[in-house]
């Protein structure tokens, strides 16, 4: 886990948990609207990515929702290709959730 602070306030965390024995999984990438656009969430991302070769992991996952095009755009630049869309309800509305994969 890492996490953002903006003196005592939590600005931004990131998670890279277990998924199976080869594959760990990217979750929990937030910011503080404030910090966007300050290169905060590259940064974390490197550091999962450094993280997940570190400790074996062949590839990472992440699941998204299709409306977040900035996020897209940011794990497409680091090597994330799309492998799956699935459209369902959650949340009492209709969402489309991507995943997303990376050979590492």
């Amino acid at each position: 886990i890492w996490i953002l602070k903006d003196g005592d306030r939590i600005a931004g965390s990131m998670a890279i948990v277990r998924h199976s024995q080869k594959e760990a999984q990217l979750r929990w990438l937030l910011l503080e609207p404030e910090i966007r656009g300050r290169g905060f969430g590259r940064w974390l991302v490197e550091e999962a990515l450094d993280f997940s070769r570190d400790m074996g992991y062949e590839s990472i996952v992440l699941w998204t929702a299709e409306s977040l095009p900035i996020a897209e755009k940011l794990y497409r630049s680091v090597g994330f290709e799309q492998i799956l869309r699935v459209r369902h309800e959650r949340w009492g509305s209709i969402v489309n959730e991507v995943k997303y994969e990376l050979l590492l």
